[in-house]
């Protein structure tokens, strides 16, 4: 399983120098599902649109589309489990 972060969907969707190579080569090696939570998919919104320079840019709906084929896994997650677990 592999976890998608907005950092390494950026790189894979806008040419981002010292990221894009990186990021591209890692898909080409990695046969494992990508996993694209909630928390990343928010994060990509607003990262999407400052790299764009608006909202609803091709790279949002190709972005889009990765998920809504299946291709990236789009997994709910519990976050307040989460924030409660990390107080104890």
């Amino acid at each position: 399983m592999n976890y998608v972060d907005a950092n390494f969907a950026a790189a894979l969707h806008f040419n981002v120098r010292g990221q894009t190579a990186t990021a591209e080569r890692f898909v080409r090696r990695n046969s494992l599902p990508f996993i694209f939570s909630e928390l990343a998919e928010l994060e990509c919104r607003r990262a999407f649109a400052v790299l764009a320079g608006h909202t609803d840019s091709e790279n949002w709906i190709r972005l889009q589309s990765l998920v809504q084929q299946g291709m990236w896994q789009r997994e709910p997650f519990e976050w307040r489990a989460v924030l409660e677990r990390s107080h104890q």
